[in-house]
């Protein structure tokens, strides 16, 4: 649950508020590790970031992947989405405390 931070809208703070809305640590969605929660939360964080009209390099050059993971999280995301997933949710907070959508 996100709590009154302010963090700026750059690629660091963006990456900073996902993983503190879904508990885990930026070296969490930077690292190797499979796990749901952080595939989560690179998921969201590819999905925001795409939002905000960053390329796929970029979006994989701040998580340590390459475009392809980032194309498939973002097409995992929205089927996501699709199905009234939970992260959905997650994103729509995530981008109100960021003001995306303001």
């Amino acid at each position: 649950m996100i709590y009154h931070w302010n963090f700026p809208r750059t690629t660091d703070g963006i990456l900073h508020a996902v993983a503190q809305e879904l508990g885990v640590t930026v070296a969490d969605m930077r690292g190797k590790c499979r796990k749901r929660e952080f595939t989560d939360a690179r998921r969201v964080y590819a999905f925001v970031m795409r939002k905000q009209g960053h390329t796929l390099q970029r979006i994989a050059r701040e998580l340590g992947r390459d475009h392809t993971s980032v194309i498939l999280y973002l097409q995992t995301t929205q089927d996501m989405i699709d199905v009234k997933d939970p992260i959905s949710a997650i994103i729509q907070r995530i981008e109100k405390s960021l003001f995306i959508n303001n």
